[in-house]
């Protein structure tokens, strides 16, 4: 815990500056910086779990004696959850901005989109417009499984989470900026599931890399 007299101030300012120099930064760069923390967080991997473990196994009056298997379970936690997830979202964007320097856009994961249902000679009114969303199978084997749902709704100017929390649960809710700031207003899509079916996008494969 941080004292009360702790300055953030020149900390704020110095992630304000790096926030600016990142900025400018192409593609290949980030591609690089990642793949730099990956191999650090891979360097550090038992000292970060074990680090998570003496602060958790500290009380009032200071550490406190636990048992080796405990001691292993606590360790399998902390490495899940800690240096191992990191190592993966450093690598995955990596891989992510490596794409993006290549060939201008991620090829790592689908985005939902927008699609239209086909006009069959039984229902000749216009085709609803869907949001499609691919999503990973379950079970070992299977293919990329595609949920649809039909657009109801859209509405514009939407500044926070707060103007859309009358939406009901089990709803999609498709994002888009409409300006060119990150932080500017967005105007959002939402449908109703329709159904699930397979998806003709092939599932992505793993890529193992070995840090040096």
């Amino acid at each position: 815990m941080l004292s009360s007299d702790f300055d953030c101030g020149p900390v704020l300012a110095r992630l304000s500056q790096a926030a600016e120099v990142w900025r400018g930064r192409p593609a290949c760069d980030r591609a690089k910086l990642a793949q730099q923390t990956a191999k650090a967080v891979a360097g550090e991997v038992m000292v970060w779990a074990e680090a998570a473990i003496a602060f958790k196994s500290t009380g009032p009056d200071g550490p406190v004696s636990i048992s080796p298997s405990l001691q292993q379970a606590l360790l399998a936690e902390e490495l899940a959850t800690g240096p191992v997830g990191t190592l993966r979202l450093a690598m995955l964007t990596a891989r992510v901005w490596d794409e993006i320097d290549r060939q201008g856009l991620p090829t790592l994961t689908s985005a939902p989109r927008l699609a239209h249902r086909p006009v069959v000679a039984a229902s000749p009114a216009s085709p609803a417009t869907l949001v499609e969303v691919d999503v990973l199978p379950k079970a070992a084997g299977d293919g990329l499984k595609r949920l649809r749902y039909r657009v109801v709704e859209v509405r514009q100017h939407i500044s926070s989470w707060a103007d859309i929390s009358d939406v009901p649960n089990g709803r999609v809710i498709l994002q888009t900026s409409e300006t060119d700031r990150h932080d500017g207003t967005k105007m959002v899509v939402i449908g109703t599931y329709l159904d699930t079916t397979s998806s003709t996008r092939p599932i992505p494969v793993a890529k193992p890399q070995i840090c040096d």
